[in-house]
């Protein structure tokens, strides 16, 4: 089917009335195409607050006669795939029990980089994030490296100045201890 594909912006607009009488079908592809660009704008809003930028986000406009208008996600760096996945796990346990009517176990709203550091309460150590496990914890690596941990999300804190300083301590203990000082 041939489709007219319009990229996300806030200048679309539905075209201007016209006097003639709107038929049946017309009607209803107004109201799709006002759903659809609802959706588009809240999934520009959600991205851009989570900080991420999906350049190809778009409307796929159906031809004369069809409604079915298509919000397009388009291509992304791998990096900005990875940090979708994580904040799509972790809003999928959010919405989970928010259906379930229970109140939400999740106490953080926010979700590491790949990469990023953070402190692990419960043992009392500093890791970068590096992904989840199968069963949606969070995996942390030493900063100097070796295998990797898995913890509970709430389990978890940003890192901050005294964090950094260990893991900048650990990464210069281990290169002196490979006889790469520097």
């Amino acid at each position: 089917m041939a489709r007219e594909r319009t990229p996300a912006s806030p200048s679309q607009a539905e075209p201007a009335p016209t006097t003639e009488p709107r038929s049946l079908l017309d009607n209803l592809r107004s109201a799709e195409h006002a759903t659809a660009l609802l959706a588009l704008a809240d999934l520009v809003g959600a991205t851009e607050s989570a900080g991420l930028v999906l350049p190809s986000l778009g409307m796929e406009i159906p031809v004369r006669g069809r409604t079915d208008f298509l919000v397009q996600l388009g291509g992304v760096p791998p990096e900005t795939a990875a940090r979708l996945a994580v904040l799509l796990r972790i809003g999928v346990a959010v919405v989970a029990a928010e259906e379930a009517a229970e109140p939400a176990t999740v106490t953080h709203m926010w979700a590491p980089a790949v990469g990023d550091l953070v402190h692990d309460i419960a043992a009392d150590k500093v890791g970068s994030f590096h992904g989840l496990d199968d069963a949606g914890r969070w995996l942390l690596r030493p900063p100097a490296g070796g295998e990797p941990w898995p913890v509970d999300p709430s389990g978890v804190r940003a890192a901050d100045v005294s964090d950094r300083l260990r893991a900048e301590a650990a990464l210069t203990t281990a290169r002196h201890r490979a006889g790469r000082v520097g």
